[in-house]
């Protein structure tokens, strides 16, 4: 255990799982934790430390990485689990703002991808004023656009699919969970219930104990995740009867505050 290398391979969510095992396990086991984003193409340094690493834990996709698990060193123990997805509560979501600019304080830029809208990014394209925008938007019925049951059906099928691939049920959480106010804060940032989830399955496989567990769990008042969260269409909320009231309803944008969901339309 002592000197141990542990490698967390993925996109956030291996991060967030990577930063509490470091917080609350690694330094009082000598183990050294390192991590490598699984979106972006292999680097010399990724690959020294997945053929040297004692330990590898491996995120599943719906699609390939750009690392390839051949490159894992075969001596070292393999733990795998799912990404963990949110697909229908924002059916437009994953294209950044036409505007976004990478920043050095935001390497993802202050409008990223996961927290856009392709419905209002088109409307930033065809110049339309933001009250106008809102006032379309607003009053869009998405399910006759989008078939928001089926929608629903397809990604916990997907979910299904990772979860299979990895051991684990986070298809079953969601759906026993599935009217929790913040189950997910963004399409890709789960709320605690289901990081906890996927943390209590890792971190037994790295031999902590349940009890070592639940007080590490205890000790995080929120997911550990940025606290930006993308606003939920009424439309949306009325359809899945989410116990949201959707006029007051407020989302963290950044450092600068909560907006309601017309505020959040607006400013965009």
């Amino acid at each position: 255990m002592a000197g141990e290398k542990i490698v967390f391979f993925g996109n956030c969510q291996a991060t967030a799982l990577a930063n509490v095992y470091s917080n609350f396990f690694a330094f009082e086991r000598e183990q050294k934790v390192f991590r490598i984003n699984g979106q972006e193409r292999g680097t010399d340094e990724g690959r020294e430390l997945l053929s040297s690493a004692d330990i590898v834990i491996w995120q599943h996709f719906d699609f390939p990485p750009k690392m390839s698990q051949a490159e894992i060193n075969p001596k070292s123990k393999h733990i795998y689990f799912p990404m963990v997805t949110c697909g229908w509560l924002w059916p437009f979501a994953g294209q950044e703002r036409p505007s976004n600019e990478r920043i050095p304080e935001r390497l993802s830029g202050p409008y990223p991808g996961e927290l856009g809208d392709r419905y209002l990014n088109r409307m930033i394209q065809e110049e339309v004023a933001p009250q106008a925008a809102l006032d379309m938007y607003k009053n869009m019925d998405i399910n006759k656009d989008v078939n928001l049951d089926r929608f629903l059906e397809l990604n916990l099928s997907r979910q299904r699919k990772r979860d299979a691939a990895t051991g684990f049920d986070i298809a079953s959480c969601i759906e026993k969970n599935f009217f929790e106010r913040r189950l997910f804060l963004t399409p890709n940032h789960p709320g605690l219930t289901l990081f906890a989830a996927v943390v209590r399955v890792v971190y037994q496989q790295l031999g902590i104990s349940s009890v070592d567990i639940d007080f590490a769990l205890s000790c995080i008042e929120r997911t550990p995740f940025p606290t930006e969260e993308t606003p939920i269409h009424p439309s949306v909320i009325s359809h899945y009867k989410i116990p949201l009231d959707a006029e007051v309803e407020k989302y963290s944008y950044f450092q600068e505050g909560e907006f309601t969901f017309d505020q959040f339309v607006c400013r965009k």
